[in-house]
């Protein structure tokens, strides 16, 4: 479904953007990022603490309010 594209919402904050890529199987779209961390003595965690802000975007455009509380519950897991 289209190109793949390099996620640049958060090129500043964080150093390799995420791929994604779009695809769809029978009536069902999906979208897959792929995300390479920093390394470990580089602080992974300065930059992956966007992916929250990401997802939840991501989320709100695409998908449904279900899919939306559910990544928030991943969301807030994550952020604690």
């Amino acid at each position: 479904m289209g190109d793949a594209w390099l996620e640049k919402t958060y090129s500043i904050e964080i150093e390799r953007e995420p791929y994604n890529a779009n695809f769809s199987s029978g009536e069902k779209e999906f979208t897959v990022a792929a995300f390479h961390a920093i390394p470990n003595n580089k602080q992974p965690e300065t930059e992956i603490k966007f992916f929250k802000f990401f997802l939840l975007n991501t989320l709100i455009k695409t998908f449904s309010f279900a899919a939306i509380l559910i990544s928030l519950s991943l969301i807030l897991y994550l952020d604690r």
